[in-house]
């Protein structure tokens, strides 16, 4: 196993990291730029000097651009959570629940074709992509309880009947239900969403933790 002596932060037309590592032998040095390894002397390792300054130069460049390309600060978040409050509506069909629309808070409803992935994804409509094991939304609506492989690499679907999804929406502690005019369905839920920060944010925080102590 090679040992890390040091890495330096890099810029050639963009940053990048430069490890250099002892041999497991012990018998010499490489340089190592995250795809390909290259011998040198040992008077060619940096010093601890040469180290911190490329550290420091990548800092003040953190600061100036409020970008982090190495990903060096990991105390700044890129993301964060929120909650999402749902609706959906569903009815009985031949091929047991199928969902009618959904709404997220008190937004206008909208067709089933439209929904978010980790929504379809809790209420069990989403499939399998034919030939892959992609996960897509059953834009059709229909609720699957599972899917089978067939010999020519396509899924065949089963669905869940209607008197199971209600079994399955009961023990579920984190949904409500009623039944509304017809007999349809309607479904409440709350979901925890990851959210992209604004560039702003993020360059702000980025200088505030880069400022020079």
């Amino acid at each position: 196993m090679f040992n890390e002596v040091t890495t330096l932060a890099v810029f050639n037309g963009q940053w990048n990291k430069e490890s250099y590592l002892l041999k497991p032998d012990g018998s010499g040095y490489t340089l190592f730029d995250g795809e390909d390894h290259e011998d040198v002397e040992e008077t060619d390792v940096p010093t601890l000097h040469e180290h911190e300054d490329s550290w420091d130069t990548y800092r003040q460049y953190v600061h100036e651009h409020g970008i982090d390309p190495l990903g060096e600060y990991f105390g700044v978040r890129h993301t964060y959570k929120r909650k999402a409050h749902y609706e959906v509506r569903l009815r009985n069909s031949i091929c047991g629940p199928r969902v009618i629309k959904w709404r997220r808070g008190r937004a206008p409803w909208k067709e089933a074709s439209s929904m978010p992935l980790d929504l379809a994804r809790y209420i069990c409509m989403t499939r399998y992509r034919d030939v892959s094991c992609e996960e897509i939304l059953n834009k059709a609506g229909y609720v699957v309880e599972s899917q089978d492989r067939r010999d020519d690499g396509s899924w065949s679907n089963n669905y869940f009947r209607w008197e199971e999804y209600i079994d399955l929406l009961k023990v579920d502690e984190d949904v409500t239900y009623h039944f509304g005019r017809h007999g349809r369905l309607v479904i409440a839920l709350t979901l925890l969403e990851t959210v992209d920060r604004t560039p702003d944010a993020i360059a702000r925080d980025l200088r505030r933790v880069t400022r020079f102590r």
